[in-house]
């Protein structure tokens, strides 16, 4: 009974410290996409993976290495996945957000000519209700995703943490005593 006793208390700290990884995708409204990756334990996922594919290819769009922060990348004009592999066991794809007018819009627009609508009696033209319908701009950007708290914020210590160090500290007695044990067992 013992010894499962100190094989757990050596073992189990080590599975505590195990992390996911975290990544976010977000349309910029400019024609780019941002993408930041993380840890849940808090940890960078700089030197990471990205890729960047098509779907309906399989082609790989672009593909880097994550920053310090976040990337900020061209959107593709096809739907998309973004891939953060961090390593076995560490990958994560999300599909990629897509476009206000969405995939392919433009060309729709190019392949098909404009119907002229006639209004219905007491209806307003189709000219009015568009620019009724349009977002006034004002001339600033009042929101970004850069602008977002991050996928792993800083945050202040936990209990949590403070549970861990303790069972590290209580891992470590227990090796020194495990040492000492074979240390005069050999005596």
């Amino acid at each position: 009974m013992k010894k499962l006793f100190l094989i757990l208390l050596v073992l189990v700290p080590a599975a505590l410290w195990a992390h996911t990884p975290l990544l976010v995708v977000e349309d910029n409204g400019d024609g780019t996409i941002y993408i930041e990756a993380g840890f849940s334990n808090g940890a960078s996922a700089a030197g990471t993976d990205i890729i960047i594919k098509l779907k309906a290819s399989g082609e790989i769009f672009w593909q880097g290495k994550m920053g310090e922060d976040y990337i900020e990348h061209e959107m593709p004009s096809e739907p998309y996945t973004v891939t953060l592999d961090a390593g076995p066991g560490h990958v994560v794809t999300k599909d990629g957000p897509e476009p206000v007018d969405g995939f392919g819009a433009a060309a729709a627009a190019v392949e098909a000519p404009a119907k002229a609508e006639v209004p219905a009696k007491g209806e307003a033209p189709a000219s009015e209700k568009t620019a009724a319908a349009a977002p006034v701009s004002s001339g600033e950007v009042t929101w970004s995703p850069a602008m977002t708290m991050g996928a792993v914020p800083p945050t202040p210590t936990r209990t949590i943490e403070i549970i861990f160090a303790i069972l590290g500290i209580l891992q470590l007695g227990v090796l020194v005593y495990i040492a000492i044990l074979v240390k005069r067992a050999r005596k």
